[in-house]
């Protein structure tokens, strides 16, 4: 049978902490004295003078951990704390410390492994307080909750009711008091209707191309005998394509352009006459800019016009004062010209301009490879193109008695072209006189129908979705994701 364990078979405990502390305060304040002391004492020498000392009166170094003081030795006149031998500037570790044979209470780990080291927390991302935070940014998460997008408003644009149907009363009634509220504090002797301050809309409203934040834009869009200009133009252009886009009452497969692409029409036009006829071809270029509207890219909810019939495109004579609308029938290879008012002195302008559309558009449908993807044009049966080189220019024809006319003097041109706009792309190449005889209500519907629009999506804490169309996919030659959406007929 075996003996009795009694308490001092047991190695008693040693305390380790205070020792390893004061070893280490003192190493830290030899690191300091010794910055002053470069150049002027030399450690070692200093460390082989206290060794032989200590040899001398028989004293033997020993480590703190027996619990004795490393006798110090400093040169007359100076405050230094020596270095123990073997302490490297890397710092103190267990080596430098002789331990008991049978310590088993301290255990020397070596590096951590990367896998198995707990990972730092990142903490929590604080969100922004309202006023600082933009409503067309992401919301933040906390803690470990999951992030949460923006919230998209449910109605893709404003024209869900038809035009020339009457809308809303109560609707056209808020619009009025919002729009014409204090306009009669205004002094009849001031340029502007609405004063600054009441001319401020204090949270702008988003159009998604456009963002308003005067009242005078409604004012201008909505109130008999102003002019009306490209932002209020491009505004319901983009609408209408997002209705043909998107649908409803999208019948006619159609897309738009904005105000800016005339500007580009002219300039390739101006570029193309003015090179050799030899080099005029390598002038168009399918990267150009009216090449990427052919595309499908350029402007917001643009659609590639090989999936398209009609492509509306406005037009702002700027020398002239006066709007019109281009219809580019693609089946019938045709230009249809709407200008609400024909004026002789005018008319070689507008010819002019005309002719520059009908030369360029062709080209660039040809250079992007439009006529390859168009499997409803046959180039041997389709009349339009039957014995005739795609590069032709464009066959004009000229809407006037098929649709009305603005009266002599008015400056409702931009209006006209609003509407023109809005009856082609339900397929209506003809438009009824009558259908625009008061061109006034078709103002109020214009501007109740988008403050309505803006408001509601506003009140919503909504926004649209993002149409921007993307420069890697246009890079690579095919639209971002469902950017090139397929605009279908409806079946009868």
């Amino acid at each position: 049978m075996g003996s009795t364990i009694s308490p001092e078979h047991f190695q008693p405990h040693v305390d380790l902490y205070p020792d390893f502390q004061e070893a280490a305060e003192a190493y830290k304040a030899a690191e300091v004295s010794a910055e002053h002391l470069q150049g002027n004492i030399e450690e070692e020498p200093v460390i082989d003078e206290v060794a032989e000392a200590q040899q001398a009166e028989g004293e033997v170094p020993q480590s703190p951990i027996h619990g004795v003081t490393v006798t110090e030795v400093v040169p007359e006149g100076i405050d230094k704390k020596v270095v123990p031998e073997g302490i490297e500037n890397k710092g103190l570790t267990l080596d430098d410390f002789e331990l008991p044979e049978n310590l088993s209470q301290l255990v020397m780990y070596g590096e951590p492994i990367p896998d198995e080291s707990t990972p730092v927390h990142p903490g929590r991302t604080r969100q922004p307080g309202k006023h600082a935070r933009s409503p067309f940014t992401s919301l933040y998460s906390s803690g470990g909750s999951t992030s949460v997008g923006p919230k998209f408003f449910y109605l893709k644009h404003p024209f869900t009711s038809v035009i020339g149907e009457n809308v809303d009363p109560e609707l056209t009634e808020r619009f009025t008091n919002w729009l014409y509220i204090r306009s009669d504090k205004v002094s009849r002797r001031r340029k502007y209707y609405f004063s600054k301050k009441d001319n401020q809309i204090k949270l702008w409203l988003d159009f998604g191309c456009e963002k308003i934040d005067k009242k005078d834009w409604f004012y201008d869009l909505a109130h008999p005998g102003q002019v009306i200009n490209n932002t209020h133009i491009d505004v319901i252009m983009y609408y209408l394509r997002k209705r043909g886009k998107y649908g409803p009452n999208n019948n006619t497969r159609f897309t738009t352009t904005d105000c800016l692409f005339k500007t580009k029409i002219e300039r390739i036009y101006d570029k193309f006459i003015s090179s050799p006829p030899e080099q005029r071809y390598s002038v168009v270029k399918p990267e150009d800019d009216v090449g990427e509207y052919i595309l499908g890219y350029r402007i917001l909810a643009n659609v590639a016009w090989d999936l398209v019939d009609y492509v509306l495109i406005p037009v702002n004579l700027v020398e002239n004062f006066h709007w019109l609308l281009l219809v580019f029938d693609i089946k019938d290879r045709q230009l249809y010209v709407y200008d609400s008012m024909v004026r002789a002195n005018r008319h070689k302008t507008v010819e002019t301009l005309v002719d520059k559309f009908s030369i360029i558009i062709p080209l660039y449908l040809s250079c992007t490879g439009f006529y390859g993807k168009r499997k409803d044009i046959n180039f041997k049966s389709t009349k339009a193109y039957i014995e005739k080189p795609v590069t032709d220019p464009l066959d004009i024809q000229w809407m006037v008695a098929e649709i009305p006319q603005q009266k002599e003097g008015s400056v409702d041109c931009g209006v006209f072209v609003a509407a023109f706009a809005e009856y082609v792309s339900l397929g209506d190449l003809a438009i009824p006189k009558e259908d625009l005889s008061d061109i006034d209500q078709h103002r109020r519907r214009y501007g109740a129908l988008l403050w309505d629009y803006a408001t509601k999506k506003q009140e919503d804490g909504s926004i649209s979705e993002s149409e921007v169309t993307g420069r890697l996919a246009r890079r690579k030659g095919a639209p971002a994701k469902n950017e090139r959406t397929r605009v279908q007929r409806k079946k009868k």
